[in-house]
């Protein structure tokens, strides 16, 4: 096979595995006590609950971010719409915040931005910490905002992400 075959065969491989497989990208990662944050494409990021084969969403599409600390996951999420005349998916321009209790199985939400933040300080979880997407590709709409949605720096803070 010649050099240039070698080339175009390599380009042709990596363009195939990098953006035109299906699933390549996907992932599932298990947050503990049967919650798990499902990354099934651009626009399908949730986090569920399963138990005995049976699944339930507890925070649908789209989680921008969440966050584990012991017995409590947090989460950011911007809310879709289906548009009903072309069937494109619309990303509202406002943030909710979840509270999922692992251990009792509870979830809190959607909450408000001061709401959530009274909660995670009773729980002595850090403010930034949702401030980093949860994958690439989701919207920047819900990171560095202030209260009248304008953005207050980056995009990127210096949160965490379990």
């Amino acid at each position: 096979m010649s050099f240039i075959s070698k080339v175009v065969l390599s380009t042709i491989t990596g363009c195939i595995l990098n953006s035109c497989g299906p699933g390549l990208s996907d992932y599932i990662k298990d947050l503990g006590d049967g919650y798990y944050f499902a990354d099934v494409n651009a626009i399908d990021k949730t986090i569920y609950y399963e138990k005995n084969g049976d699944a339930k969403v507890v925070v649908g599409n789209l989680v921008v971010s969440y966050y584990q600390k012991g017995n409590y996951i947090v989460a950011l999420r911007q809310p879709m719409n289906v548009h009903p005349h072309d069937s494109r998916d619309i990303f509202e321009k406002r943030c909710e915040y979840w509270l999922i209790d692992a251990i009792n199985k509870q979830s809190f939400g959607p909450l408000e931005k001061k709401q959530y933040l009274m909660k995670i300080q009773s729980l002595g979880i850090p403010k930034g910490v949702l401030n980093t997407p949860a994958s690439s590709g989701v919207p920047k709409f819900c990171f560095n905002r202030d209260g009248a949605g304008k953005w207050k720096g980056s995009g990127m803070g210096k949160g965490m992400r379990a």
